[in-house]
């Protein structure tokens, strides 16, 4: 039985996933998803989804604390 992996997203495709899993969350100001996307070489679309959730509920949790 073959099989086949994907190749991992380039970095454009990486900033493209990232900025359309982030839309609809509300950025700081020095969000940059090109330097994010720069910094995460080998990163699938799944992972990159998890990375933006993961953000977004500490950043919350975050805004919680005292």
């Amino acid at each position: 039985m073959r099989t086949s992996s994907p190749e991992p997203p380039d970095r454009a495709e990486r900033g493209a996933i990232l900025a359309s899993h982030a839309r609809g969350k509300n950025l700081g100001p020095d969000a940059d998803l090109d330097q994010v996307a720069a910094a995460t070489p080998g990163f699938s679309g799944a992972d990159l989804a998890n990375l933006v959730n993961e953000a977004a509920v500490t950043a919350v949790r975050g805004a919680a604390s005292p």
